[in-house]
């Protein structure tokens, strides 16, 4: 007997036997994606020349590990959720030669770049807010909606009003990106009002008042915050400073997230420099905990509501929101 014919009547039950599937390099990893699931008309830019390459060209150049994505999609919160732009730039040569990626990492790393967040529906949007040109001009929602479709600008709050500026991410930013970035700017709130003898929050959005929540306030309730350690709850112009607390992060946390209020702003910093005192500080709107649910004006200057409120709060909040706090 040949030796050949020998190796075929024992290699391959053998092979079969311990579960062999394939030629090497004919074995699909489990979950492995295939080239047909890709959007191959997909372009690319590249990061400093901005010169288009097609899908044969940029996959090469991903194989060789020399270059990789970024990329910035947007999803109905406003979150970049994705390094996302369709843009090739070269990573930073380090001093170990990269190790090269095969077809099967790159298929996976463009399938998963190439997801893009489904766009959220603009019918629960108030699309009677009015936005102001770069000039200040006010637009009404055909306006800026048709501007911001070309994915130049963006909405922003400044001062509590909405603006459109020239958008930094704007290279090919995808029509989805585009809406949600829309419903996103119209959902938000445009200030939060405190009326401290009423016990009562108000959240507003134009000329509405969306919601209201019942809070507690300082442990000494009447009158404004002087100093610190007075337990009283600041009365004044404000806004939130995009500053963010919550039990997760530190476990120390006497309640359940925070949201940082500029407090103390320049008269309460004169007042107390006039009166010779510390003007204290870390004031916020927060939740609380099982132990103080109860309990009426019980925090060291902090408006507190409900958790369940505060996670309704914090889908319209924005950092520079104006946060008035009232007698």
């Amino acid at each position: 007997m040949k030796l050949r014919q020998l190796f075929l009547l024992t290699a391959f039950p053998l092979a079969l036997l311990l579960g062999w599937k394939g030629l090497p390099g004919k074995i699909s990893p489990p979950g492995a994606r295939v080239v047909s699931e890709l959007d191959t008309n997909i372009l690319v830019y590249d990061w400093k020349t901005k010169e288009p390459y097609r899908f044969y060209q940029y996959f090469k150049l991903l194989r060789s590990s020399k270059y990789t994505f970024f990329m910035m999609h947007y999803d109905a919160d406003g979150a970049r959720y994705r390094n996302a732009k369709h843009q090739l730039f070269r990573m930073e040569m380090y001093d170990h030669a990269p190790k090269q990626r095969d077809s099967m990492q790159v298929i996976e790393m463009l399938n998963n770049l190439f997801y893009s967040a489904p766009a959220k529906s603009l019918a629960g949007a108030d699309t009677t807010l009015t936005v102001h040109s770069i000039t200040g001009a006010p637009l009404h929602y055909y306006q800026y909606a048709k501007e911001m479709s070309t994915g130049k600008y963006t909405i922003v709050f400044e001062k509590g009003k909405r603006s459109l500026r020239l958008n930094p991410d704007s290279l090919l930013m995808d029509s989805a990106s585009v809406i949600n970035k829309i419903y996103y700017s119209l959902q938000r709130a445009d200030k939060i009002v405190v009326k401290k003898s009423l016990r009562r929050m108000y959240v507003i959005r134009g000329n509405k008042t969306i919601f209201q929540f019942p809070v507690n306030l300082g442990r000494n309730p009447v009158g404004h915050k002087q100093r610190e350690g007075d337990g009283r709850t600041p009365e004044g112009s404000y806004h939130l400073t995009g500053g963010e607390q919550w039990s997760g992060r530190a476990k120390t946390l006497d309640y359940y997230r925070g949201f940082v209020i500029s407090y103390p702003n320049g008269t309460d910093s004169a007042t107390a420099k006039r009166l010779g005192v510390k003007t204290g500080g870390e004031i916020m709107i927060h939740g609380t905990n099982p132990k103080k649910a109860k309990l009426k004006d019980w925090t060291n200057g902090c408006v507190a509501i409900s958790n369940a409120h505060m996670d309704t709060l914090t889908k319209y909040k924005h950092a520079g929101m104006p946060v008035e706090i009232l007698k």
